[in-house]
């Protein structure tokens, strides 16, 4: 996403840098972007800046060109394409505008500054008019958000030249952090958010095949004698197995004993909370199902294995199907992570390949969740 003051270039942190690299192919040289609009061309390029060992981050450069055209704004998406062909690579640019979200720039633990104003004053003004958004002073609004998985309250509040967010009556800023809210629903969503980032789409095959090797572990399960008690599990660093075939694909292997293991380690109950379930046919124990909360499709993004303990729940098959398929599953998540994050570090598994450390927010991009 753009940002005022970002137009020379844009910043690559490390979890990025690997993919806009592939990207781009060769680092420092132009590559020729059309522009969707109206097929005008644009020079830009990838520099490394990070292989000196003392700059945290690369940037795409130069973007100035282009935003000045398009007079992007805060939040708008700068969209990257590449279509390979069989002796020659064509590039691609536009941009999209996000037209219902605000974006505040953190100025201290209080304070905050409105990048969009004008943005502001029209999602204000409409949802005034319609009771989403209520007035309670010249100087002062308040309405219903979804935030870190729970509906609360959200006021914001013009202290001068200043502008203060509350949650819940809790002050939310933080310097140098950016959020977004979203007000194309309602509740409206507020949520962390970075000036800009990168999404790069799942290979669709590669999801349907982790999705089946995922259902053939559960369903392998059915007739195991699951044991009822095991020594104590201290998690370590594991390597990685041999990937398996799945649906034509070589995809990361899931350990049925490990599996087992973490059921067993749960008392066979469902760690989202004690909910009724019913007694598998052969050993009559209660039917609950092993979830990667790290999903195995992202495996190579880590150094150790995915496919440990540590990262196995044991859910209930209604919490399972609801992970997978809820509309509203941040707050579950988020309630998972704080159970495992640290037996996750234990693991390893809080340390990406790229440098950067799993967050619960990286967790939830995983999901889908922005």
């Amino acid at each position: 996403m753009a940002q005022s003051g970002s137009h020379g270039g844009l910043v690559v942190t490390k979890a990025d840098q690997k993919a806009l690299r592939e990207f781009f192919g060769t680092l420092g040289i132009d590559q020729a972007f059309t522009d969707r609009s109206d097929k005008e061309v644009f020079n830009i390029h990838y520099q490394d800046y990070t292989s000196n060992g003392t700059t945290p981050n690369d940037r795409i450069t130069p973007i100035g060109r282009y935003a000045s055209k398009h007079s992007l704004q805060p939040g708008d998406i700068l969209i990257l394409d590449r279509i390979d062909a069989e002796e020659r690579k064509d590039y691609f640019i536009e941009y999209a505008r996000r037209l219902s979200s605000v974006f505040f720039a953190g100025k201290s633990r209080t304070t905050v500054d409105i990048l969009n104003f004008e943005q502001l004053i029209e999602v204000l003004t409409k949802n005034i008019t319609d009771g989403t958004v209520r007035r309670l002073s010249a100087n002062e609004f308040e309405m219903a958000v979804h935030y870190l998985g729970i509906v609360g309250t959200l006021r914001i509040l013009q202290n001068t030249d200043d502008y203060e967010l509350y949650f819940n009556d809790m002050a939310i800023s933080e310097n140098k952090k950016y959020f977004e809210l979203d007000a194309s629903v309602v509740p409206f969503v507020l949520r962390k958010t970075e000036t800009w980032r990168v999404s790069i789409d799942m290979d669709v095959e590669d999801i349907e095949a982790n999705e089946e090797a995922d259902a053939n572990l559960i369903a392998g399960l059915a007739d195991s004698d699951i044991p009822k008690s095991l020594p104590e599990y201290t998690p370590v660093p594991e390597e990685k197995a041999p990937e398996k075939e799945s649906k034509g694909r070589m995809v990361p292997a899931r350990n049925k004993q490990k599996a087992e293991n973490a059921l067993s380690r749960a008392g066979f109950k469902c760690e989202v909370g004690d909910h009724k379930t019913f007694l598998r046919k052969k050993n009559k124990l209660p039917y609950t199902e092993p979830h990667h909360l790290i999903p195995l499709q992202y495996d190579s993004q880590f150094e150790y294995s995915l496919d440990v303990e540590a990262n196995i729940i044991s859910l209930c098959s209604n919490c399972h199907n609801m992970i997978h398929y809820g509309a509203d599953i941040e707050h579950t998540l988020r309630q998972l992570w704080n159970q495992r994050k640290d037996e996750l570090e234990a693991a390893g598994l809080t340390q990406m390949k790229s440098g950067v450390k799993l967050t619960v927010e990286i967790l939830l991009s995983f999901y889908g969740i922005e």
